[in-house]
């Protein structure tokens, strides 16, 4: 074990080197967030990649698949929802005009 701490020792920009390529391959082979992912890490990713020098990936502004800021699953259920329900109404609102029948 003498030999690794002498290795260390005498060469620290290898080891630094080897140590900084496992970590960014460690952190680029974490999965993409999506629209099931929790907050926590959605949190976890970014910051892992910011650490890691994958800022592309760290801070797109926009993770596939979502918004910046991650929203709750089936929220886009509830909105949609919404929104056929006010179409139904406006459309049971809308007055209708017949043609005008000419002799």
């Amino acid at each position: 074990m003498n030999w690794l701490s002498d290795s260390i020792h005498l060469h620290p920009t290898y080891w630094t080197l080897g140590a900084y390529i496992v970590a960014s391959n460690a952190i680029s082979a974490l999965p993409m967030p999506d629209t099931t992912s929790s907050k926590f890490y959605g949190f976890i990713f970014k910051f892992a990649n910011g650490l890691g020098a994958n800022l592309s990936r760290a801070y797109a502004g926009k993770i596939p698949g979502t918004s910046d800021v991650m929203p709750i699953p089936g929220a886009q259920d509830a909105l949609n929802k919404a929104a056929v329900v006010a179409k139904a109404v406006e459309i049971g609102n809308a007055v209708v005009i017949e043609p005008s029948k000419e002799k």
